[in-house]
């Protein structure tokens, strides 16, 4: 899972930037089954935050907690979950 923090500023009347005592976390969790889907995901997820940042003039910190490239998960599992969803199981 993938945390991102933004440190937001603003400027006072007398042109000061000063620093504001809140900042806001997001946590992503990304997965895909194959590692290469995988990496670009997280790559393009990466962009994505910098470039809406870079737009907003506000400073980012991006850091990995936890990460399960190439999880493959049971057929048994994805049968289940496909058929609640149709709503016959």
């Amino acid at each position: 899972m993938w945390l991102f923090r933004q440190a937001l500023t603003d400027e006072d009347k007398a042109g000061r930037e000063q620093f504001m005592a809140w900042c806001r976390e997001i946590t992503i969790d990304i997965r895909h089954p194959q590692a290469a889907q995988y990496e670009q995901m997280l790559e393009e997820y990466r962009q994505a935050v910098r470039d809406a940042c870079d737009q907003l003039e506000l400073d980012v910190q991006m850091r990995c907690f936890w990460e399960a490239p190439g999880i493959t998960f049971d057929a048994r599992c994805i049968e289940a979950v496909r058929s609640s969803a149709r709503g016959d199981g």
